[in-house]
């Protein structure tokens, strides 16, 4: 933002206003949802719904990705640094 704004008449930028959205960022939570149909099959319920929530867990953590399939949206399957819990 300028320093100076036309029709303004004075800019107030609170203490550290260039890191704020990177604290957000950082102490945000995460999400990822799974949406789709599936057929049970051999497989029991609860085995299907720990299948989607661990599908739900990745693209909250890796991201989408530019196909929907995660792993190039977020941090990224290589990152040393951080794991999903």
């Amino acid at each position: 933002m300028p320093a100076a704004l036309a029709g303004v008449s004075q800019v107030i930028r609170a203490p550290h206003y260039q890191v704020a959205n990177a604290v957000g960022a950082a102490i945000a939570q995460i999400s990822g949802e799974v949406d789709h149909t599936v057929t049970l099959g051999t497989r029991s319920r609860d085995e299907a719904l720990a299948q989607a929530k661990a599908l739900a867990v990745e693209r909250a953590y890796y991201g989408w990705g530019p196909s929907g399939h995660g792993a190039s949206g977020g941090h990224g399957r290589d990152s040393p640094d951080v794991s999903p819990q």
